[in-house]
């Protein structure tokens, strides 16, 4: 196993009811990690243009798995077929190139290295787009994502009594077209309640995945699910998809968290799918694009909203009887931002 290193801290952990334990600190967090623990690091939203700093923050924490949640490259829109470039411009990078030699990439996509703004299945350009995924993930010759459509995907790491999943949705190719605002900017939930995000292939592949016997899983969505009340892309312009999302997972065994990217600020967003079983949802975006100061409701976010570049991360305690499992935002320069910690049991769920 790898021995993992210190994230400063500065600040006394504070135990809420149930599973939850939530911090908020300017400092951050000490993070003296046993000898059975995964980590996880993701985020989003990568202009291969501009520096990426931040690259050596996530791999000065050695995960085992980094997750690329979408935006990875943002594509030159005149042309938008040759995304292969903007793709060699990242992985030529020195600090990439680290970060891939300790750390296992995962990715999704989303609109900016799908093909065209905001855009689903009307993409005239994801072929393309597709391939040039793949090899960016240099996925092997036999990889099922080249015959199936989609980029969806799921991996299985662990002995069967530590078994966690990674599941990554593509919320791109299947995506019915968005509904405008006519009333203003943005998009609403449209009128056809048939409208999909996952498609059926899709829809039937997740919930195959969810019966697959594990202790933790971590979903990837490039939009937010959770979030409801701001007027970009999220699962909540397809209201009937985001409620079948959500009663999937409190169907499932397991702890399971729900990981973001997207809207170029980080938050944690928490929803309750039972009285007694809670969602989070971990928002880390962007690396190195960060957003205007500036307000936006979410009446399930817990803690703060953070604009500047940042990256999320997952730390999974197998040492428990069930797993308990701490996720966090990271700021550029390894300070900790919002942390919570998890577990199926409340006794387990200690300072």
């Amino acid at each position: 196993m790898k021995a993992w290193p210190m994230i400063r801290t500065t600040n006394k952990e504070k135990l809420f009811p149930l599973v939850v334990l939530l911090i908020f600190f300017s400092g951050g967090l000490c993070l003296g990690l046993p000898p059975e623990t995964t980590r996880i690091a993701f985020g989003s939203c990568a202009n291969q243009n501009q520096p990426l700093p931040i690259l050596r923050d996530i791999t000065a924490i050695e995960p085992e798995f980094t997750i690329l949640l979408g935006d990875n490259v943002y594509l030159n829109r005149l042309a938008p077929a040759r995304i292969e470039r903007e793709y060699a411009k990242l992985t030529s990078l020195a600090d990439f190139a680290k970060l891939r030699e300790g750390s296992r990439i995962l990715a999704i996509w989303d609109d900016n290295d799908y093909g065209l703004p905001d855009t689903g299945k009307e993409n005239s350009f994801k072929a393309s787009s597709k391939e040039a995924f793949l090899e960016f993930i240099s996925a092997p010759p036999d990889d099922i994502r080249r015959t199936r459509n989609g980029i969806y995907d799921s991996i299985l790491f662990g002995p069967p009594e530590k078994r966690g999943q990674i599941i990554l949705l593509d919320t791109r190719w299947f995506r019915d077209p968005l509904t405008r605002n006519l009333k203003g900017d943005g998009y609403v939930p449209g009128a056809n309640q048939a409208a999909t995000i996952l498609g059926a292939e899709q829809w039937r592949w997740f919930e195959e995945q969810l019966n697959v016997p594990a202790k933790v899983r971590v979903i990837a969505s490039s939009i937010q699910v959770i979030a409801d009340e701001h007027r970009f892309e999220k699962w909540a312009n397809f209201p009937k998809e985001r409620q079948r999302l959500l009663d999937l997972i409190a169907a499932s065994s397991g702890l399971t968290l729900i990981i973001s990217g997207d809207r170029h600020h980080a938050e944690i967003s928490k929803i309750a799918l039972s009285s007694r079983r809670d969602l989070y949802e971990i928002t880390a975006s962007s690396f190195n694009q960060p957003r205007e100061p500036g307000e936006e409701q979410n009446r399930y976010r817990v803690g703060v909203r953070y604009m500047l570049p940042n990256f999320g991360a997952i730390e999974i305690d197998w040492g428990q009887f069930e797993p308990r499992v701490k996720a966090q935002i990271v700021a550029l320069g390894g300070e900790s931002v919002t942390q919570i910690t998890a577990s199926l049991l409340l006794e387990s769920d200690t300072p």
